[in-house]
């Protein structure tokens, strides 16, 4: 389980999502805390959907909560079109590249946008602007403005696997 945490003026709050990767797709259960009992919490699913395509390599490898509560995924999706919506390219990325940014709303139920990047993007972050940083792999890093719809910069260091 994956815990994305987003601190606002009076409240944090926690968030996990679990990011499960099954072929043929990878699963996102969005879970809200309900209940603490002592220091033991209960949660409750306020969403669950399936991520990707046909693909084996479909897989959900990173998320982060925005300050709106929107939820951003790093997800390897194939030819998938989450949401029946048409995919943003940006860098070099088709619009059969696996490697994309998907925001959902902050119930999880609704998805936003799709931006693809890459053949594949392994890890991603959000800094306190909600601009988002994803880890491309072979082709480096890129940082893109909170909604994925423009690169703010890229870098290629070599291979980015992991983004704090």
């Amino acid at each position: 389980m994956k815990m994305a945490t987003r601190s606002s003026s009076r409240v944090l709050r926690t968030i996990p999502v679990i990011l499960v990767a099954a072929a043929p797709a990878a699963v996102v259960l969005v879970l809200a805390p309900t209940v603490t009992y002592g220091s033991s919490t209960m949660y409750e699913v306020t969403a669950s959907s399936y991520i990707g395509g046909s693909g084996a390599d479909d897989s959900v490898r990173g998320c982060a909560i925005q300050s709106d509560g929107t939820v951003v995924l790093a997800a390897n999706i194939g030819d998938a079109a989450p949401g029946g919506l048409t995919p943003i390219l940006l860098s070099s990325a088709t619009s059969s590249s696996p490697g994309a940014v998907v925001r959902l709303s902050p119930d999880g139920r609704t998805v936003l946008s799709v931006t693809r990047l890459a053949d594949l993007v392994l890890d991603l972050a959000v800094d306190e602007n909600d601009n988002v940083y994803v880890a491309l792999w072979s082709e480096g890093v890129i940082k893109l403005n909170s909604t994925a719809t423009s690169v703010i910069w890229s870098k290629s260091p070599g291979s980015v696997a992991r983004i704090e």
